[in-house]
């Protein structure tokens, strides 16, 4: 393989949250709306995508949006996900779209990376994080808080590997009702991985967001400075930390 990975997008979407826990941000068509406005800017970018949407939410306004404007590989992907207790939360759903992209996208099944992103935020530094991925001998990247205890789950990179040998089982771990986040099992599946020989690394530069937080209704903040102080922070933990 070369040093310039393969690498997909897959866009995770939950139009309609439906009464899910710990969800400020539960309009369906205000969220149908945040999806609309990344979609038109990933549509800008050469980088195949997988779109997978987990609530059965009508897809009209998406797909001819994506007809009139994408020019690039992309796959649109959907089923009714939202079957499970609300109190177990929307990292639950999140692990679910994750398999069923994975088992359903062709895309992803010719990629070697995966780079997962929350679809209601467009990354504004998305190509150069790619530019500086090492290869293909990292099997995830993501970025750790909380004394190595969370790992963001709103951008992470990973092989289908990793999903399946460390992550996958965790799902009915997952329960937000007793504070288990997405982001929990994730850290623990990536410490899993590195005690099997598998090889992490944090993002190669901090994410920049664009959009709003669903959990909180709050937008991203992206001015210079608080843009500045976040690469700056993550340069310095990947200096002790990757050292």
């Amino acid at each position: 393989m070369n040093n310039r990975p393969s690498v997909c997008l897959l866009l995770t979407a939950t139009i309609d949250p439906k009464n899910i826990s710990f969800m400020k941000r539960d309009n369906p068509l205000i969220r149908e709306m945040d999806y609309l406005v990344a979609l038109q800017q990933y549509c800008k970018l050469k980088i195949p995508f997988v779109f997978c949407e987990n609530s059965d939410y009508d897809l009209t306004n998406i797909k001819q949006l994506l007809e009139r404007t994408c020019t690039i590989p992309y796959e649109v992907l959907q089923y009714e996900g939202q079957d499970f207790p609300r109190t177990k939360g929307k990292g639950y759903g999140e692990m679910q779209t994750l398999s069923f992209a994975i088992l359903n996208s062709k895309i992803i099944d010719n990629s070697v990376y995966i780079i997962k992103i929350n679809g209601r935020y467009f990354i504004k530094n998305i190509r150069n994080i790619i530019s500086k991925l090492k290869g293909n001998n990292v099997d995830v990247y993501a970025d750790f808080s909380k004394n190595l205890t969370f790992a963001d789950s709103r951008v992470f990179i990973f092989t289908k590997d990793f999903f399946s040998n460390f992550f996958q089982k965790r799902l009915k771990t997952i329960d937000d009702s007793k504070n288990i986040y997405f982001e929990h099992v994730l850290a623990n599946a990536i410490h899993e991985s590195i005690l099997n020989g598998s090889v992490w690394n944090m993002l190669p530069e901090s994410p920049i967001l664009i959009g709003f937080s669903g959990t909180n209704n709050s937008k991203y903040k992206n001015s210079f400075y608080s843009i500045m102080k976040s690469k700056l922070s993550h340069k310095l933990r990947r200096k002790f930390i990757m050292q």
